[in-house]
Order: structure tokens, then C-alpha cells, then sequence
């Protein structure tokens, strides 16, 4: 974008940011409020932030679609709870392996295996990716998945319901 462009759409990009910090401060005030983990609250906020700067600031990229942000996020679910109890049930089965980092090996296997299998499907949304990753990371409880599903949700809902304004 350029400045010439800014003038000219001047209101639409007011109101692309506009949207997206209500959507994102009721999101952080529900997580923050509802969640007991601090840290799958922040991971689970940041993937949503993401999914807002696409839905908002490319609102007609495939990745913004919303059957790949749905699509994206219900792989990263899947995914993330797969490597969350590989990871558990490793470190139960083979205490020795506790010196190899294998929070990080399950973490990197959750963003791998969600990327190859959103885009198998073609479902492709980069930042579920993330949410699985935190689902490996740290120990969650329903209440955010709850709520991020939730408003990934919210957010197809929103978005293609401005979408004639949010398109360029």
C-alpha cells in the first residue's frame, strides 16, 4: 500500500482496523477472563490475531476464506491434541528420552503435520498452525478451545458479512 492508495481507501482501512481491535480486545477479554492457562490464553490470542490481520487486511486471499480458517483451525485442533498426548504418553512410556527436548520435537511435528495436511485438503490457514503448536507447548483446558473455536467462528461470520466493505 502506498499513500495514494491510503487516501483513496482512507475509510475502508479505518475501518478494517476498527474492526479488528473490538473483535480482538471482546477475544482477549474472554480469554483472559474464562482460561486458567496464561500462557495457551496468549497462544491461543496470538493465532487469532493472526487469522483477524488476514481476514481483515486481505479479506479475498484464499487463506482468508472462511472454510480454510475453519477448516485450518479444526486440523490445528486435531493435530495439536494428537502431538500433546504423543508428547505425554512419550515421556510416561520412555522416561530416559526426557534429556532430548521432546516438547520441542512434538511442537515442530503439530506445526509440520497441520501445514501438510491443510494443504492436502486445501484448507490452508498458517495461523491454526500456530494454535497447534500451543496446544503442544503448554497444558490447556477446554475453556480456550472452547473459546477460540468460538471466535475463529465469529470471525467467517463477520467478515463475510462486511466483506463489501472490507474489499478493495
Amino acid at each position: 500500500m502506498n499513500l495514494t492508495q491510503y487516501v483513496r481507501f482512507k475509510k475502508k482501512y479505518i475501518l478494517q482496523v476498527c474492526i479488528a481491535f473490538f473483535f480482538m480486545f471482546a477475544a482477549l477479554l474472554a480469554l483472559g477472563t474464562l482460561t486458567e492457562t496464561l500462557l495457551l490464553s496468549a497462544i491461543g490470542a496470538c493465532s487469532l490475531g493472526s487469522s483477524v490481520t488476514t481476514a481483515f487486511i486481505t479479506p479475498t486471499s484464499p487463506t482468508s476464506h472462511p472454510v480454510n480458517a475453519i477448516g485450518g483451525y479444526i486440523i490445528g485442533m486435531c493435530v495439536g491434541f494428537l502431538c500433546f498426548y504423543g508428547d505425554y504418553f512419550t515421556r510416561d512410556l520412555f522416561p530416559l528420552v526426557n534429556f532430548i527436548n521432546i516438547d520441542g520435537a512434538f511442537g515442530a511435528l503439530a506445526i509440520s503435520l497441520s501445514l501438510v495436511i491443510m494443504a492436502i485438503l486445501k484448507l490452508e490457514h498458517p495461523p491454526a498452525a500456530g494454535f497447534a503448536l500451543g496446544l503442544v507447548l503448554e497444558h490447556w483446558d477446554h475453556y480456550t478451545i472452547i473459546i477460540v473455536i468460538t471466535f475463529v467462528l465469529m470471525l467467517t461470520v463477520i467478515k463475510r458479512l462486511l466483506l463489501p466493505w472490507l474489499d478493495k
